[in-house]
């Protein structure tokens, strides 16, 4: 951090003990005080690099937080989690502890959540194991499609949130540039490309695009790099009376990170884009096969429909 570091979101608690400061440094002034800068600076300096890409890292400062620093940070990441904190409050998730501005430059300081993601060990686990991640997601996400009914009054259209942005993640990123209000509208969306025509071919993907799914509270991307878990022993195996620790251990979903794509959308959404960008040959070929469909749902044909329209996009 150089020079003025302006206040986005308040530093929470336990980032101001990392540093030994307090928050009336920076109430009055809207910037944090050059002292606070400097400790900031040290602590980041001396954390682990989790992730680096492109012009974005996530850097671990200690066993319980991240800081994540990168040139085009989207607020709907932290409004989407402040809004499932208050909504969805058992649902595990990283919490906003602050986000600051220096420069280009954005830190958002996170909690950070154990283990390792699901993506960097899929190819070493057990069908047991996997069986078990998908039971544990059935839960998490019936948990939220629950609280979907719950909070239907909140929201007036599709999109994220807070901001109500509908957005569509594929190669590039394209935002609504309205508001959304029916699934018909948000199918528009999707085949709208300023610089391309829509040929007769489109017009007959958009006749295959259903428009009276329920609309519901959806993550926008569960792919196993935003599924983190942790393996323990398992010494629940007993012969003869005799506890025995078995070779294989057992696997627990930590947390779901990374919701900047989430918010209202059809039902079919979660499952058609926790499909994309999955290589049918790689190491996570058989993620569809223990997809937490029970929660979810199962939209093959919708599936089907979004990778046509996908290659169209380009």
């Amino acid at each position: 951090m150089d020079g003025s570091v302006k206040i986005i979101h308040p530093l929470g608690q336990p980032i101001l003990d990392l540093v030994h400061a307090t928050q009336e440094y920076e109430k009055s002034l809207g910037y944090v005080s050059e002292e606070t800068t400097v400790k900031l600076n040290s602590v980041i300096r001396s954390g682990e690099i989790l992730l680096q890409l492109h012009h974005t890292f996530v850097i671990g400062i200690g066993p319980s937080h991240v800081v994540k620093i990168t040139l085009s940070l989207d607020y709907d990441h932290i409004d989407n989690t402040q809004y499932l904190t208050t909504y969805v409050p058992k649902l595990p998730i990283p919490h906003c502890l602050g986000t600051l501005c220096s420069g280009r430059r954005t830190y958002l300081f996170m909690s950070r959540a154990p283990g390792s993601t699901l993506e960097s060990i899929w190819s070493e686990l057990s069908t047991k194991q996997k069986i078990s991640v998908q039971e544990q997601l059935n839960r998490i996400f019936q948990h939220l499609r629950a609280q979907s009914s719950v909070n239907s009054e909140s929201h007036l259209c599709l999109g994220s949130f807070v901001s109500g942005v509908c957005k569509d993640v594929r190669r590039v990123q394209r935002v609504s540039s309205g508001k959304i209000r029916t699934e018909a509208d948000f199918n528009d969306f999707l085949i709208h490309d300023p610089n391309k025509t829509v040929t007769p071919w489109v017009k007959m993907i958009r006749s295959f695009m259903k428009d009276d799914h329920r609309i519901v509270m959806t993550h926008g991307d569960l792919h196993p790099r935003n599924i983190m878990v942790t393996l323990e022993a398992n010494e629940s195996h007993t012969v003869h009376g005799d506890m025995l620790k078995t070779s294989e251990k057992d696997i627990l979903v930590s947390s779901i990170i990374d919701w900047e794509t989430a918010g209202w959308y059809p039902e079919s959404w979660e499952y058609v884009k926790a499909l994309n960008n999955i290589d049918v040959r790689g190491p996570l070929r058989d993620w569809v096969d223990f997809l937490p469909t029970d929660a979810i749902g199962s939209f093959p044909m919708e599936f089907s429909v979004d990778h046509l329209l996908d290659a169209w996009l380009g």
